[in-house]
């Protein structure tokens, strides 16, 4: 269970790293930056997974990027209920 475990916080910490370090995830980096109060919100009502629809709402502009990379931003808000992810360690 421990090696589980292991492996899915080393899977979260390069979901963490690639939505940092990619550049076509800058503008929703940006998004996730100024909004990191409402979206960590968002999380906490309507869980990670679901929260991503209401973060596209934040900039309709994003939507099919936010679409596009769901799956990832699901694993983003993960880190963020899971409080493995702040504000200060989102790259603008």
């Amino acid at each position: 269970m421990d090696k589980f475990k292991e492996q899915l916080n080393n899977n979260l910490k390069n979901d963490i790293n690639e939505f940092n370090s990619k550049p076509e995830y800058a503008k929703i980096r940006e998004l996730y930056k100024l909004h990191f109060d409402n979206i960590k919100g968002y999380i906490q009502k309507a869980g990670h997974k679901l929260a991503v629809e209401d973060i596209s709402y934040l900039d309709s502009s994003l939507t099919q990027i936010i679409t596009d990379n769901i799956l990832l931003l699901k694993e983003i808000n993960r880190a963020i209920s899971k409080q493995e992810l702040t504000a200060d360690d989102i790259k603008a």
